[in-house]
């Protein structure tokens, strides 16, 4: 039994070789729920741990959460019907982590607004009424959400040669010192 506060994890993974054989427009999807009975959820936000933003959609503000290991963006029906969007047909398939089918009523293409700027973004439409918006790496790539970072500069690190002339007077001798010193020992 799991005693920790409940928490979310939403994940989409792009097939590998080993899925070779299932078409393209599948898109996997992991959810992973923690909850216990004996600890009282806590009810202060923390930001540390959810990455969301919000979105204008036709005029109301939706808030989607950033998932960079979705290769698909992800809303509900439920949502798409609250913004009044028209769901599309779609060949799109989404698979839980566990191999489970998730019923997907079609798809969208929605002209999203972030920081003033338009942007439209197609949405996979679970046939759920109710599940978190998510946003994929592609997408949150694109509206600068987030940046990949390749490399870490130790330019900011002094060298030891540095060091050694900044504190001569500490690394100036070797030896032993000067008066007697008695350490005790517990």
């Amino acid at each position: 039994m799991c005693r920790t506060v409940q928490r979310n994890v939403h994940e989409v993974n792009q097939p590998t070789e080993m899925f070779s054989d299932v078409n393209q427009d599948t898109f996997y999807v992991g959810a992973v729920h923690k909850t216990s009975e004996d600890v009282k959820p806590v009810h202060k936000h923390n930001q540390e741990n959810e990455w969301t933003v919000f979105l204008n959609i036709r005029g109301q503000t939706i808030k989607a959460k950033i998932d960079t290991g979705a290769q698909a963006n992800v809303m509900s029906k439920g949502m798409a019907n609250a913004i009044n969007a028209k769901i599309e047909p779609s060949t799109a398939r989404l698979t839980s982590y566990s191999g489970e089918q998730i019923p997907v009523a079609g798809g969208v293409n929605l002209p999203c607004f972030y920081n003033k700027t338009k942007h439209n973004i197609n949405f996979v439409v679970t046939s759920t009424e109710q599940a978190q918006t998510i946003l994929g790496l592609e997408t949150s790539r694109k509206l600068q959400l987030i940046q990949r970072v390749d490399e870490v500069n130790d330019d900011g690190i002094p060298d030891m040669s540095d060091i050694l002339a900044e504190f001569s007077d500490t690394f100036g001798e070797l030896g032993c010192l000067q008066d007697t010193h008695h350490i005790n020992i517990d």
